[in-house]
């Protein structure tokens, strides 16, 4: 389970590509890990159909070499703008895209350029107003400024000194809901911590891949700890949480060796000092096939980018929350267990038959910031005290069995399903729910 990659037989490696094709998920990585494999000549149909200019001689076939040129150029930008490629519904699971996602690292970018960014953030300003949120521009990128929204504590003051945590939403690095967390973030405040829900770029609004999403990330944590005075917080004792792609984001955090962007203080750490991480897509889930985090960005860069290879004794203290549902749990099994042989705290809660997203519905919203509050009063983050109350509800600690023994295998859903029911995707720009 600790390999990331292997070498699979060509029978597999073309179904894994027909079904990404299909799906549209493939970005100009992804394709070139795909072109890098001998694959049918239906597939290289479907490659040509969506990327005519990879036809380099203009005959009206695509040839192994044509598309292992083409896709290595278009991953160094070097290749000429690809024609429009044939529309892709969206397509849904653990990993999955956003509503209306385009069906390339072209089609995305084609797809944020004409994105109304600028009433994207006015809707995420008048939510927070709504809500009562204190907003901060965190970033400036090529494609836009980057917010972060708190819920302050009652009693807050800007020369307070108290701990904070900021989350990162799913949406598979495609889309999302920045305040997917909007509960996780006002029970905290409740317990006096500075509660941030921070906006990153992604694929469909910003034309981007996860290495963006992780810089982002990075720059957030940055961020806070460099505005401390003006926040009341205290910058050694930041959380960085997450759910899927998110909690994907946020371990990323921890990880010495991750790309940042070029704007950062790198004198700044963005490492923080805990981890709470919802279902978080952190490691390999299965050796038959490489991660999507690999098929969209190439071995090297996804090498960088699971958190769970990365796990020594200075790793923060991290607590996780998985459904026995949910396929991505043998991943957040693996850092688990990279975890506790490093000899970090680290403590695992499952809820049975709960599947992805589960963390967003009542109680468990409520329930897993309860235990994770405890967590990190006992890790020494936060204050003590006594905890907010919560609905009732109790999550199993996992104790180190064999995942296999725990995990439920289906191609059902009972969390997304129970969110869908309950009108989630009601919330603006959610591209799944809690991804």
């Amino acid at each position: 389970m600790d390999r990331v990659f292997v070498d699979l037989s060509i029978r597999r490696q073309g179904r894994i590509l027909a079904v990404l094709l299909g799906a549209g998920l493939l970005t100009a990585g992804g394709l070139l890990f795909a072109a890098e494999r001998e694959v049918s000549p239906q597939q290289l149909e479907k490659m040509l159909k969506r990327y005519p200019d990879a036809d380099a001689d203009k005959d009206g076939t695509l040839t192994m070499d044509e598309a292992r040129t083409y896709f290595r150029d278009l991953r160094s930008g070097k290749a000429p703008s690809a024609s429009k490629p044939t529309s892709a519904p969206a397509s849904s699971g653990p990993v999955g895209e956003g509503k209306g996602a385009s069906p390339s690292a072209k089609g995305a970018k084609r797809g944020a350029e004409s994105f109304d960014m600028a009433a994207y953030l006015e809707q995420l300003s008048a939510k927070g107003r709504e809500r009562g949120y204190k907003e901060f521009v965190y970033k400036q990128t090529p494609q836009g400024e980057l917010r972060i929204y708190f819920a302050m504590p009652a009693d807050w003051s800007p020369s307070d000194k108290r701990p904070a945590v900021v989350f990162f939403y799913g949406g598979g690095w495609s889309g999302g809901n920045v305040f997917s967390y909007d509960e996780q973030s006002e029970y905290f405040a409740k317990c006096g911590v500075v509660a941030g829900m921070a906006d990153y770029r992604v694929r469909t609004r910003h034309g981007v891949t996860p290495d963006k999403c992780v810089e982002d990330a990075r720059s957030a944590v940055r961020w806070i700890r460099s505005n401390g005075d003006k926040l009341g917080l205290d910058p050694n004792r930041v959380i960085a949480g997450g759910g899927s792609a998110g909690g994907h984001v946020a371990a990323c955090t921890a990880i010495p060796g991750a790309p940042n962007s070029d704007t950062d203080n790198l004198r700044v750490s963005c490492i923080p000092n805990g981890l709470m991480l919802c279902f978080p897509a952190v490691g390999p889930v299965d050796d038959s096939q490489p991660s999507l985090i690999e098929v969209m960005l190439g071995k090297e860069m996804a090498d960088k980018l699971l958190p769970a290879r990365h796990v020594t004794a200075s790793w923060p203290p991290t607590i996780m929350f998985f459904g026995t549902a949910d396929r991505l749990l043998p991943g957040g099994v693996l850092l688990y267990n990279k975890a506790r042989e490093s000899g970090v705290m680290c403590e695992l809660y499952l809820a049975a038959g709960q599947g992805h997203g589960f963390v967003n519905i009542a109680p468990w919203n409520y329930v897993s910031s309860r235990y994770a509050a405890d967590f990190f009063i006992r890790a020494g983050v936060l204050d003590k005290g006594p905890l907010p109350e919560t609905p009732p509800g109790e999550l199993r600690k996992y104790n180190g069995e064999p995942v296999e023994s725990i995990l439920i295998k289906t191609n059902a859903n009972p969390s997304r399903e129970m969110l869908n029911a309950r009108g989630a995707e009601s919330k603006p720009e959610t591209s799944e729910p809690d991804k």
